[in-house]
Order: structure tokens, then C-alpha cells, then sequence
């Protein structure tokens, strides 16, 4: 989406020219969107709607009591959230959404760190 805007030679607040789209990261648009950019906005509503496609997929097939999701999730859950949150209930079973909840890891930030740990004693563990 910010590609295409700045080809077409629009102006992009939270990214000044095509030569920044690398530098750009799903905390800079959040900000975006925080402060009332429509793009940024519209990047994180287009986010939820598959993240909620996704997540219908998931509880439709497992029928978890509860998802954990940690990364942007837990930085942008209310950017996330309602967009979310309708298209569960659009899409996933009646009976299987009911029961599931949908939170952000309690890890935080660390998330990354432990979840390479646990894999690093896991790996050595089977050695």
C-alpha cells in the first residue's frame, strides 16, 4: 500500500520515499495510525481482517479454549482488535468462538528471546 501511493507520487507521512520501504516496520505504521494516518490505518484494518481469517481457520479446526498471541499482537492489539473480532464472528464456527478467547502473550517483548532458549535446550537436550 505505501508502494503504491509513492509511485503514484503521493506523499506518505511515516515514509518519505520509496528508498525508506525497507526501513519501515509494523511499529512505525502503528505509530502512524496511533496518531490518525488513514493509510496506516487502513494497513493494520487490512492486517486484522486476515489475522481474523486465520484465526476462524484456527478455531474451527483445534477448538481452543484460548490463542496467545505475542509480537505485534500485544504492541497493536488495539489497532487489531475489532476488525479482528468481527470477522471471527463472521467466520468461525458459533460453537467453537464462544468458548475461545484471544489474548496477548504475557511475555511481552521477551517472547523472542524465550522462545529461542526454549528451542536452544530443546536441541540440546536431544543430542
Amino acid at each position: 500500500m505505501v508502494r503504491e501511493r509513492l509511485q503514484v507520487g503521493e506523499k506518505v507521512s511515516f515514509c518519505g520515499s520509496l528508498d525508506d520501504l525497507p526501513k519501515l516496520t509494523a511499529k512505525i505504521v502503528a505509530e502512524a495510525a496511533h496518531r490518525g494516518d488513514d493509510l496506516a490505518i487502513s494497513i493494520y484494518n487490512t492486517c486484522a481482517e486476515y489475522l481474523g481469517r486465520g484465526l476462524s481457520l484456527l478455531i474451527d479446526i483445534l477448538n481452543p479454549e484460548v490463542i496467545i498471541m505475542g509480537s505485534i499482537y500485544g504492541r497493536a492489539k488495539s489497532l487489531l482488535d475489532t476488525r479482528m473480532m468481527q470477522v471471527i464472528e463472521r467466520e468461525a464456527y458459533i460453537g467453537a468462538r464462544q468458548v475461545c478467547r484471544i489474548v496477548p502473550a504475557g511475555l511481552g517483548e521477551n517472547i523472542g528471546d524465550i522462545a529461542a532458549l526454549s528451542l536452544a535446550a530443546m536441541s540440546r537436550s536431544q543430542r
